[in-house]
């Protein structure tokens, strides 16, 4: 064959098997744009993994709070009932220990740490009013709000009662400093109140360590004191407490209770005896504001843990006091 036909015969086909590459490279990106767009096809993902749910627990009951030995439990009491303040537009909440209307004898209030139905209260005043009524009231953390509740449940007794009633004021801890703060009161000098109970009186101040006893050094001399505190008060010194009450105008009586803290508690041996003791305190100040020897003006409580019972001194004379 002569060489220019052969040439053209290899053109032809170089020129075909171009036009066959682009054809199908052509192809190969029509088919792959189809594919791309294509809305049927399904689309593959990457599964999410799904986090277990963990099964249900059953919910805890809360946890009950278990009496200590400063606070055991003690839910008896008297009706809570109110009497209308001085404020207008408040209440204040009372319970009234002994027989239904009879006259109170002492007006009671608690320390700050706790209400009425504190162990250390309720208990003091259930004894009390085993010899004579009582009547506790509810009041608040302020000084000058309790004194001021105070005069408001006194006003309704003496309305109650006559002006005679009640013979005396009392408190623990805060609420003995407000008794105090009441029966110097300019209101009072019509029936002026004759005599004082004041268990754990807070004769320094606990954050301070302010010595509180100008209120107690003001007060006149026809008031009797009674003092009724331990000999483990962090907040009542008793060797200080003596050195105060040589100093007052008014005459004053002691209890020691051995071993117990400013709560009136009592740790162990003597720990089973805490409600037997605070019940003691309670009938022994009302014993007190009946009969009361004026040469006989401290005692000392304890507990016998072997015959499981208040040991009570009887009253000894004490020289340091006036």
């Amino acid at each position: 064959m002569p060489k220019r036909k052969r040439d053209d015969i290899e053109n032809k086909q170089s020129k075909s098997a171009s036009n066959n590459d682009v054809e199908t490279s052509t192809t190969r990106v029509t088919r792959s744009r189809t594919k791309a767009s294509n809305p049927t096809e399904p689309k593959t993902s990457t599964p999410v993994p799904t986090k277990k749910k963990k099964a249900a627990q059953p919910k805890k009951s809360p946890k009950k709070a278990k009496p200590t030995q400063d606070a055991p439990q003690h839910q008896d009491g008297p009706p809570l009932f109110t009497i209308p303040s001085l404020k207008p537009g408040k209440n204040i909440p009372c319970q009234h220990y002994g027989p239904p209307k009879s006259a109170p004898t002492l007006i009671f209030t608690h320390g700050a740490g706790g209400g009425m139905s504190n162990p250390a209260t309720a208990l003091f005043a259930s004894g009390f009013s085993t010899v004579s009524p009582v009547l506790c009231f509810q009041g608040t953390m302020h000084l000058q709000s309790r004194v001021s509740s105070f005069e408001s449940v006194l006003q309704h007794s003496r309305a109650q009662h006559g002006a005679k009633s009640p013979i005396a004021l009392g408190g623990r801890s805060m609420g003995a400093r407000a008794a105090v703060l009441t029966a110097q009161q300019p209101q009072q000098s019509d029936s002026p109140i004759s005599s004082l109970v004041l268990v754990s009186y807070p004769l320094v101040g606990a954050s301070k360590g302010d010595l509180r006893d100008q209120i107690l050094l003001d007060l006149p001399e026809g008031v009797d004191v009674l003092f009724i505190s331990g000999s483990h008060d962090s907040m009542c010194d008793l060797a200080q407490l003596r050195e105060v009450r040589g100093k007052m105008k008014a005459k004053t009586w002691m209890v020691e209770v051995q071993g117990a803290d400013h709560g009136m508690g009592l740790k162990a041996p003597q720990k089973a005896g805490i409600e037997v003791m605070r019940e003691y305190m309670g009938e022994m100040a009302a014993r007190w504001l009946t009969t009361r020897n004026e040469g006989k003006r401290s005692c000392v409580l304890s507990w016998d843990e072997e015959k499981g019972e208040v040991k009570e001194s009887g009253w000894q004379s004490e020289w340091v006091v006036r």
